[in-house]
């Protein structure tokens, strides 16, 4: 079986395991990818460039002549109106093909996504053991209607079966398939990884709240990796890549102190290449932040999101206190770890006061490396969404806003924010918060003393930018490369109708097929 998948604006896990175990049972793999050019979740996102620089034209050109027998798509809440322009013009042009859609949104919504016409089969949770069996049966000629976590399209009505019990051992995925984003990447730069699937919290604005009530019942949510076997993943990378950072997408890598003893006694010794993680205030220790700088972290992303604790408690469904996270910045501060505060906006509860002691205490956070700013964007099926109809934040009726992934989380929309003037004063302060933690903290004082930063979303996108570039990391450099790639295909592909661009050569030159067995996996 040839199968196409499909990839949105960057390197991600899901597809490369998926190809892992496609690949193992004898079926072919193809990775087409949409560079979404003005069109991220990042900085830009400009409409009217993103028509002009639309590369789906070319994308669908090159599926079509690919001629598969399958066509995968992984879908997020906002990426579902992408996923179902291309769905529909790949259903125009290959009639017969195999429509298969996977990820958050159809396993949270697959109610929503069956009322597209596009799709063959919905695939709910891990979604790799169940893609197999689907193309085992489209290479018989047959039509899969009892695999566990599938829905499967029986003309205008659907077959749906339930939810399998969650995979214990998640070593039964095998290794990522990287190779497949070899055309599209430089992957001798930085590698992506996890060790865990699941997270160990369901704050209410997070799509693990909406999937931890799907799976309850299913077994263990969060399942890991020992620390062994995620060092020899890492270490076979490197022979292969020669990757110069490592960027490590747990949910909470730090949870577990005496699995991350023993994860840095491996890796210091068998990889040791400088390493990104993500982190939480309660998952924190003095001990932690010192194996971490110790095994080369250059970074760790936190998730605050806001400063006020009756707004993380009522609506964000947050244990921690203020204490907890000022003791947590005063390890980073003491061991001079690089971290990186989340920050959401415009949260129900959350005052103009809040977001000015906030901005008073970002500015005295010298080890800071960025505050990552967002616009609240509601997730379907969460708390949050209740939460913000009882407090008269949104209506009833944005449900289906939210089901459809049409609330906005691009930079510069206002996501679920209805209050134009609010969402106008979350801009300024967003700003503020990223120069607060770049310029000595009188800077800040004097903005606010002044209210010169009511001005400041003005010059966004300009100062936005600058400040960015102003300590750029290398997750920044990548975003650089990716446009200057694209946007240079782009113009070559215009003028000539060729691609510029050729596969980037692997280490060795030879790939290596992930190894692994099915032997264990559901159903």
């Amino acid at each position: 079986m040839k199968v196409a998948l499909l990839s949105y604006g960057a390197e991600g896990l899901g597809l490369q395991y998926l190809s892992a175990v496609l690949k193992r049972n004898g079926h072919e793999c193809q990775l087409f990818f949409d560079p979404t050019l003005f069109d991220d979740k990042l900085l830009l996102h400009y409409p009217r460039l993103h028509r002009f620089f639309s590369a789906e034209r070319w994308i669908i050109d090159e599926i079509a002549a690919y001629a598969p027998n399958i066509f995968g798509i992984q879908i997020l809440t906002d990426t579902f109106p992408w996923a179902n322009r291309f769905a529909r013009a790949i259903r125009h042009r290959l009639p017969a093909v195999t429509i298969v859609a996977g990820g958050t949104h159809v396993t949270i919504l697959p109610e929503r996504v069956a009322e597209e016409p596009w799709y063959d089969y919905l695939v709910r949770g891990d979604g790799e053991f169940p893609m197999a069996k689907i193309a085992a049966a489209v290479s018989e000629g047959q039509r899969a209607t009892d695999i566990p976590g599938v829905w499967t399209r029986m003309g205008d009505s659907w077959s749906k079966n339930e939810l399998s019990p969650l995979e214990q051992d998640i070593a039964q995925f095998g290794v990522p398939d990287r190779s497949i984003y070899a055309p599209y990447v430089n992957t001798s730069k930085t590698h992506l990884a996890i060790s865990s699937r699941g997270c160990l919290y369901a704050c209410s604005f997070c799509h693990h709240n909406a999937q931890r009530k799907i799976y309850r019942g299913k077994g263990r949510y969060l399942r890991r990796l020992t620390p062994r076997q995620f060092v020899t993943q890492l270490r076979e990378a490197f022979d292969l890549y020669q990757y110069q950072s490592l960027q490590i997408y747990d949910e909470i890598f730090t949870y577990d102190v005496e699995w991350l003893r023993a994860f840095v006694a491996l890796y210091s010794k068998e990889v040791g290449v400088p390493y990104l993680c993500l982190g939480h205030p309660s998952c924190m220790s003095e001990e932690i932040v010192r194996l971490l700088k110790e095994s080369g972290c250059f970074g760790i992303q936190i998730g605050i999101q806001s400063l006020n604790g009756e707004t993380r408690r009522q609506f964000l469904q947050r244990k921690e206190d203020n204490v907890t996270i000022h003791q947590m910045i005063a390890w980073f501060e003491q061991y001079d770890l690089p971290y990186q505060p989340d920050m959401i906006f415009g949260l129900p509860g959350d005052t103009e006061a809040d977001y000015v002691d906030a901005a008073i205490f970002f500015s005295h956070c010298h080890a800071a490396a960025k505050v990552n700013t967002l616009i609240l964007s509601l997730q379907p099926q969460t708390d949050i969404v209740d939460h913000a109809i009882n407090s008269g934040f949104i209506q009833e009726a944005d449900k289906e806003n939210i089901d459809s992934g049409k609330e906005g989380c691009r930079v510069g929309d206002s996501g679920s924010i209805r209050d134009q003037k609010l969402f106008k004063r979350c801009q300024n302060y967003m700003l503020l918060f990223k120069i607060a933690v770049y310029t000595p903290s009188w800077v800040t004082m004097v903005l606010l003393r002044t209210r010169l930063f009511l001005i400041l979303r003005f010059f966004e996108p300009f100062l936005g930018h600058a400040i960015r570039l102003w300590n750029i990391d290398q997750r920044d450099v990548q975003y650089v490369r990716h446009y200057g790639r694209y946007l240079t295909e782009f113009f070559y592909r215009k003028v000539t109708g060729r691609r510029l661009f050729g596969p980037v050569r692997l280490r060795p030159k030879t790939p290596v097929v992930p190894s692994g067995s099915l032997d264990g996996g559901p159903g």
